[in-house]
């Protein structure tokens, strides 16, 4: 996992089990935990404005059309939406890409070829 600037690069190279690489555990998230990190993460793909224009939304439509299913995301967006989940997501980086992969998929399933 590398941060540079605002940008999130992540890799998950399995050579930690359970444990950050500061010692302490993270531990898996509860289903509860899991679904409200998927809703935020949906809320703020969805509502996430920038020049009037639905950021997100906009992006994975175009990107869906090319047949291209990622989304790239400033984690200064997400600090502006709801810090707490910010804080999060860069303590556990593991787990909430994970809820956010699925967040996506979600809105890809629902919204993108409803």
């Amino acid at each position: 996992m590398s941060f540079e600037g605002d940008a999130l690069f992540y890799t998950d190279q399995h050579l930690v089990n359970g444990e950050n690489q500061a010692g302490a555990l993270s531990g898996p998230m509860n289903p509860q935990q899991f679904e409200l990190g998927e809703n935020k993460f949906m809320h703020f793909i969805r509502s996430h404005q920038e020049n009037g224009m639905f950021k997100y939304r906009e992006q994975m439509k175009n990107n869906a059309l090319r047949g291209n299913y990622y989304l790239r995301v400033e984690m200064r967006d997400i600090q502006a939406f709801d810090e707490d989940l910010y804080v999060k997501f860069r303590e556990m980086p593991v787990d909430f890409i994970r809820v956010f992969e699925k967040a996506t998929e979600t809105i890809y399933r629902n919204d993108i070829y409803d």
